[in-house]
């Protein structure tokens, strides 16, 4: 029993890729054609290079991929290939041809023939040849898809982010314009400073070198930053530091995006300012309070003293010392409701700030 031949292409590539195929001997153009139309999503067929040129500009949205013979009547393969290249320069052309046709090969090479199959053509490797150029076409639509997305998702980070970039010596190389606006700094100055030069004076060498040494073992740091302006004027962003790798796997470079929050700074620094008052005004009461608790305290022991030394007689003085325990409950209710008031009004001041 004979073994099968292992199916060496891709069939889902090829039911979706339309062909247009050009041969003017009859017999293996439609012994071919019988086999294409069970692989192929669409199949065009030409019985010679004129017939193919008018099929191709009347479809050539439609056309993935172009199998063609070389000689043939009215217009030769060849010809039919200059014609097609003048109106699309990338669509894939792959051309049958025998051993001792090197001088057509090396014609077909200027006019961007994509591959060429020797006589007679095997069909397996015919299809895995198509299947395999597909596959890199698709491949490079992706890569073109991505590489769109990526420059919208660039172009949208470049207009909401402060973007700067450094080597690996910490050599600035690039900074966009908010950045250049945050700065102070215009790109050629900022081109002949290191990235640390921006970096506030009060901020903490070491706490640089550890974030450099994060980014530079390939890690990605966000981090709260304080810089100084051109005019040395503190700016504060929220950055997140991404290493970049070459083609080699190596780090090449790092990229800063960074979104400002200078004005937030302020407004959590004039937060912290009024809670510190509110602390401080609340401590001055709760300590006049205290005192005037004291002196209710030492005026009641005084007449509690009175009232021992008298105790024997002295009703009116009974009297006295019962009416200033009324009064200093009262006092003491009052003073509890102040509290609670203070407290009530604490929490109202820090939730409106």
């Amino acid at each position: 029993m004979a073994i099968p031949r292992q199916c060496t292409f891709n069939r889902d590539v090829l039911a979706n890729t339309t062909l247009l195929y050009v041969e003017d001997e009859e017999i293996i153009r439609e012994e071919a054609t019988e086999i294409f139309l069970g692989l192929f999503k669409q199949i065009y067929v030409a019985n010679d290079g004129q017939e193919g040129l008018e099929i191709f500009k009347d479809h050539m949205g439609e056309i993935d991929v172009v199998l063609t013979d070389i000689n043939m009547p009215r217009l030769s393969g060849l010809e039919m290939l200059e014609h097609i290249r003048e109106i699309d320069w990338d669509v894939p052309i792959l051309i049958t041809t025998g051993f001792k046709e090197p001088d057509v090969l090396l014609k077909a090479i200027k006019f961007n023939v994509t591959n060429y199959i020797i006589k007679p053509m095997q069909l397996n490797t015919t299809f895995k040849i198509i299947s395999n150029i597909m596959e890199d076409k698709e491949r490079e639509r992706q890569l073109k898809i991505r590489e769109n997305e990526l420059q919208q998702f660039m172009s949208i980070l470049d207009s909401q982010n402060l973007i700067c970039e450094f080597d690996m010596e910490d050599n600035i190389t690039y900074a966009n314009d908010l950045y250049l606006t945050a700065s102070g700094y215009s790109l050629d100055e900022l081109l002949s400073l290191k990235h640390q030069d921006l970096n506030h004076h009060n901020t903490p060498k070491d706490a640089y070198c550890e974030l450099m040494d994060s980014i530079q073992g390939g890690h990605i740091q966000t981090t709260e930053s304080k810089k100084m302006t051109k005019a040395g004027i503190a700016f504060y962003t929220h950055s997140t530091f991404i290493p970049i790798y070459s083609t080699k796997g190596k780090i090449k470079k790092f990229i800063e995006f960074g979104t400002l929050t200078t004005k937030y700074e302020k407004e959590i620094l004039t937060l912290k300012k009024s809670i510190l008052s509110l602390k401080s005004e609340s401590f001055k009461s709760n300590l006049d309070q205290k005192n005037e608790q004291s002196q209710i305290e030492k005026i009641t022991q005084e007449f509690q003293k009175k009232l021992d030394d008298s105790i024997n007689g002295n009703q009116q003085l009974i009297f006295e010392l019962h009416e200033l325990k009324k009064q200093n409950k009262i006092l003491a209710n009052k003073l509890a409701e102040q509290e609670k008031r203070f407290e009530y009004f604490q929490a109202d001041q820090i939730l409106i700030k």
